[in-house]
């Protein structure tokens, strides 16, 4: 035994020398390097965040400091460089880039952040404005040959880049950095590797205009970029890297076979922790392959869990989601099978999507006028125009889709609460609380006959027409869930109201309901009480039978979905801040009923998706995935994650 404890201490020493031999690349560098957090918040990258495509993680480990604002004298100043150097060591590379922010104010009370310009000896001594210390301010050449010199005492190597260009023009033509000179000096004068980087990417940018740049590469402002500036910038900081003799970092570069050969793998890779992440992975927590399904620029988002995106269509199966502009939502579908993504509607600012598979067209709805969509011509119809004094919102279309349904709200009450407490802690209790009049509604889409089905002075929402009755409506009471029995049905025809489940106990609470495919069935997230017991429950519509599924507290989900043969479940899980306080529950579920419990597999590590944005989980329509909608990018997008395991 005494052996054997020795030969596993010795792999285990082993294992660590190994990692400690492998080298690291740091990058320190301002916001064209790293922006934000990397994740490409409002589509802006740095080129430093895509620089590990070009290498070979398995030999090199990189590490992006960069941060936005900083300038060669802050990034020392505020001790970013000091962690550094703690940690450099032999065999180590240090890539830096300044110059974009040292042109600024040496001492204000906003970013004190200049730097002397040239490359000299004198000094500027101050009392910082900003900081409220006494500082001596170096030049931008001292200060970069600190962080070589200092590099180079390390046995590490040093390369410095000449600042990469904006999208500023004069007579046709970039003008180039005078940063570069500077940067070219230090490299020199202390002994580090230069690349000429501002004149390298501007060569490339003046082959095309601002006009062109503008739109392809800085959508934002003239400095940053986005994803496809960054990733040109990045290719060209290695192109210039590859151009350095007896640089030792050139042999951690992949070669261009095996670039293209990592382009057909799909990567085992924990999701959410590289921005961008690839176009499809394997989740290295779970085995499960995820594909990203949205690639319109911009924020996207898949509809709301109970509203169905699907269209079957010749080519595949369409899916409908949402992609926001500054003008507001637009549509688009992506082709499940071919990820080509098109656009549906050429307005913005819609609302009430609904696809009628049937028709072949998606309603949608513009201000007071509801509008029919052609998937197949793109040809857009008017539907109907809502009346003066009714401004309902269509929300749902019946079985034979000849019937939209959808709520009426009585004056402007509940708009007024929205637009003074936008948040939704804010405007729920208010809104639950002002017992305005609402009414429910239909219009016959062929005859244009709009029809008041139901009043009551409370909050209705959910409004769902069940799959298979054409006549059966669901909707609920809004507002906190202990307080109300919340889900209901009426049959449009006779006007028959019905509740589906009544709470038996105080704090019970029940909701986020959704119809089962036949039609038959309303599954519910039920509570008993409210944060203790969690159930998956679902009602007989016709009989008011109830089915109980017990699961555990991290398995509860903030919304659950019903694969389309009614076998599976799936949840979108939910983090400590939820109403379940799950300490695990960060994940995409799926769920097999066994017995009266339900037996969860966990398919996506959602540890870097922000809940606040709901993830609301779909099955695709031949029940092979799961689709859902997340920002672990930074920004959000739309996802689906294969049940399988290849």
């Amino acid at each position: 035994m005494k052996n054997y404890l020795c030969l596993i201490l010795s792999c285990l020493c082993l294992i660590s020398a190994k990692q400690k031999d492998k080298p690291t690349l740091y990058i320190i560098g301002d916001s064209t390097v790293k922006n934000g957090s990397g994740k490409g918040t409002d589509g802006q990258f740095g080129w430093g965040t895509l620089i590990h495509e070009h290498f070979d993680t398995t030999k090199i480990h990189i590490e992006n400091h960069a941060i936005g604002g900083r300038s060669s004298r802050t990034f020392l100043t505020e001790g970013r460089w000091e962690k550094i150097l703690k940690n450099l060591k032999k065999g180590d590379f240090v890539m830096m880039q300044f110059g974009h922010n040292d042109g600024g104010a040496i001492n204000d009370t906003t970013r004190a952040r200049g730097s002397i310009k040239g490359t000299g000896e004198e000094i500027q001594e101050i009392d910082n404005m900003l900081t409220k210390k006494h500082e001596i301010v170096h030049s931008y050449g001292w200060y970069m040959r600190k962080y070589i010199t200092e590099t180079k005492e390390k046995e590490a190597t040093a390369l410095v880049f000449s600042p990469v260009p904006r999208n500023v023009w004069k007579d046709g033509k970039i003008p180039r950095d005078g940063y570069t000179k500077w940067a070219a000096e230090s490299a020199q004068t202390a002994g580090a590797f230069f690349v000429d980087l501002n004149e390298m990417v501007s060569v490339k940018y003046e082959l095309s205009n601002e006009a062109k740049l503008k739109a392809n590469f800085f959508p934002i402002d003239h400095t940053h970029t986005n994803y496809a500036g960054a990733k040109l910038n990045a290719a060209t900081v290695v192109e210039g890297v590859k151009t350095l003799k007896d640089c030792k970092i050139n042999q951690f570069l992949l070669t261009e076979k095996q670039i293209e050969k990592r382009k057909k793998e799909v990567p085992v890779i924990e999701t959410g922790s590289v921005f961008p992440m690839p176009n499809s992975w394997i989740d290295k927590d779970t085995g499960h392959k995820l594909v990203r399904l949205s690639s319109v620029e911009g924020n996207n988002e898949s509809f709301y869990f109970h509203n169905n995106p699907f269209l079957a269509e010749k080519e595949g199966d369409l899916m409908a989601f949402y992609n926001s502009t500054p003008q507001g939502k637009m549509l688009y579908s992506v082709n499940l099978k071919t990820l080509e993504n098109k656009p549906l509607t050429n307005r913005s600012k819609i609302g009430g999507e609904i696809f009628a598979p049937k028709r072949g067209e998606l309603f949608f709805q513009r201000k007071d006028s509801v509008f029919a969509t052609s998937i197949i011509t793109q040809k857009t119809r008017l539907v109907y125009v809502f009346p003066a004094d009714f401004k309902g919102s269509i929300a749902t279309i019946n079985a034979d889709e000849k019937i939209l349904a959808g709520a009426h709200k009585a004056g402007d009450t509940e708009k007024e609460i929205l637009k003074n407490f936008p948040e939704k802690k804010d405007f729920f209790d208010r809104i639950f609380d002002a017992k305005i009049l609402n009414t429910l509604f239909t219009i016959n889409i062929e005859t244009g006959e709009l029809k008041q089905i139901h009043h009551e002075n409370t909050w209705l929402g959910h409004i769902q027409f069940v799959p298979k009755n054409p006549n059966m409506l669901m909707f609920c009471h809004e507002g906190p869930w202990h307080k109300v029995d919340r889900m209901w049905t009426i049959d449009i025809q006779n006007q028959q109201v019905k509740l589906m489940h009544k709470r038996s106990v105080d704090m019970e609470i029940a909701g986020h309901e959704f119809p089962s495919w036949d039609g038959k069935t309303i599954w519910f997230d039920l509570q008993i009480p409210k944060g203790e017991t969690f159930y998956l429950a679902g009602t007989n519509i016709e009989t008011g039978v109830e089915k109980r599924y017990q699961m555990q507290r991290d398995e509860w989900s903030i919304h659950f979905n019903i694969s389309p043969d009614q076998t599976l479940f799936a949840g979108d899980g939910g983090d400590i801040g939820q109403v379940a306080k799950a300490k695990d529950g960060q994940w995409i579920y799926l769920f097999r009923p066994e017995g009266d419990v339900l037996k969860s597999e966990k398919l996506v590590n959602m540890k870097h998706h922000g809940y606040k944005f709901e993830a609301n989980v779909h099955f695709s329509p031949d029940g092979k995935w799961i689709i859902f909608r997340a920002n672990f990018e930074g920004k959000n997008q739309v996802y689906a994650v294969e049940i399988a395991k290849k």
